[in-house]
């Protein structure tokens, strides 16, 4: 505890995710959402996830590229090049910022 105004005693340091003047800031491994401090998630799981999802639709997309390669060839490598370019720029179009690694 410390001591507080009109000779109060206030409980010692912020709570848990948070630090700085007045317990504003999030501490480290902490950010803030919705004007809160949450928990980072974990990083390696998250990276690890997100490979698999994108493998994954990778793997469809060229599957579904190989079977219809005789019927519309042009067509496939159209749609393939545009969501190519949709995922390539989403992190521009939807202003993401991805934390370091």
């Amino acid at each position: 505890e410390r001591p507080g105004p009109n000779g109060t005693m206030l409980p010692a340091g912020c709570a848990e995710g948070y630090t700085g003047r007045l317990c504003s800031l999030c501490g480290d491994g902490w950010f803030m959402q919705f004007g809160k401090c949450a928990r980072c998630p974990e990083s390696e799981q998250d990276s690890i996830i997100a490979i698999v999802a994108i493998s994954f639709a990778i793997v469809v997309v060229l599957y579904v590229a190989f079977l219809l390669r005789r019927v519309m060839p042009i067509v496939v490598g159209k749609i393939v090049v545009s969501f190519l370019q949709i995922v390539g720029s989403a992190n521009v179009a939807f202003r993401i910022s991805w934390p370091p690694m």
